[in-house]
């Protein structure tokens, strides 16, 4: 995925964006790769697991707004494959 600078009111960088932004930044050197660059939003079939990235980007943003702090983790419950551990 592409790295992306922190989205402000003012700033705000999308996918098609940054595609815009490095073929013209790369026509410079090289025009024909410049040319070659998909953009996932147009081209869809090209990045075929790229839904489900951006899923799982979302649902681990969610997961990740509530971490314990580590003095917790001597209770914490673990499930993994169907069985639950105390760690």
């Amino acid at each position: 995925m592409l790295a992306m600078a922190p989205a402000s009111k003012a700033n705000v960088f999308t996918t098609p964006r940054v595609v815009e932004l490095w073929r013209g930044d790369l026509s410079k050197t090289n025009p024909k790769a410049a040319q070659s660059l998909a953009d996932p939003t147009e081209y869809e079939n090209l990045f075929p697991e790229l839904k489900q990235a951006l899923q799982a980007e979302q649902y681990l943003k969610t997961e990740r707004s509530s971490l314990l702090p580590a003095a917790s983790y001597n209770s914490t419950t673990v499930s993994h494959c169907g069985e639950s551990h105390v760690l």
